[in-house]
């Protein structure tokens, strides 16, 4: 740490240098840290910046990404595990279907999906199973692609009901108010009984339109 400190002053910042001084407390727990603590945890904030890793992206969602048409056999993410905190989840698409696999984590922080092979980083599992399937339905291909748009207009007809089958919505237009969005999702509702009649369609558009709340004229001032 005595290093760290001269080598601060060296580079011109004599100020970051004096505060450490001042600091026994930090620099008695710097020199007790192993080294390799401060490389094993670059490396895992370094995972977080790979497009393969989605965050806390939920299994419904990961399987609605991974099917649209810009994904291909082999398209994968990680994500963090639903049920369990210090475990991740591996979505892969599997022809026309995802399959998901959990990733778990040892006492001493090693990966494994077998416990045949285990893996000190996310990467190193990736780079694995991109090599060889290893036992999964198929090898890592290509990250998933994020759309940011709707794709609606780029699919067939059979395509754009197999995604809706499989619980894909059009996400909400460019402008269009929250309360407006939700009124056509319930028109797409999975259960043809939870959708709303031509009756009561009427009056909940009716409704939207005299609506005179903020959030109606701040969608107006949009268009």
């Amino acid at each position: 740490m005595q290093n760290g400190i001269k080598w601060m002053i060296r580079q011109g910042r004599p100020d970051l240098g004096a505060r450490l001084e001042h600091a026994p407390t930090a620099i008695q727990w710097f020199k007790q840290t192993p080294a390799n603590w401060f490389a094993e945890g670059l490396e895992k904030l370094i995972e977080r910046w790979q497009k393969w890793y989605f965050g806390n992206t939920k299994r419904a969602e990961a399987e609605k990404k991974l099917l649209l048409p810009e994904n291909d056999h082999g398209a994968f993410l990680i994500r963090d595990s639903e049920s369990r905190p210090n475990d991740y989840s591996l979505s892969v698409k599997d022809g026309d279907t995802v399959k998901h696999y959990r990733i778990r984590q040892l006492d001493g922080g090693k990966l494994f999906i077998g416990k045949r092979i285990t893996f000190r980083t996310l990467k190193e599992l990736v780079d694995h199973y991109s090599n060889d399937a290893d036992g999964l339905c198929v090898n890592l291909r290509k990250t998933c692609v994020e759309v940011r748009y709707s794709v609606i207009r780029r699919m067939t007809n059979a395509e754009v009901l197999h995604q809706v089958e499989h619980g894909y919505r059009m996400p909400a237009p460019s402008g269009c108010p929250p309360t407006l969005y939700e009124i056509m999702l319930e028109c797409w509702h999975k259960d043809p009984l939870c959708r709303p009649t031509f009756e009561t369609l009427q009056w909940k558009l009716e409704e939207f339109f005299n609506l005179e709340g903020s959030e109606y004229k701040e969608a107006s001032q949009e268009y």
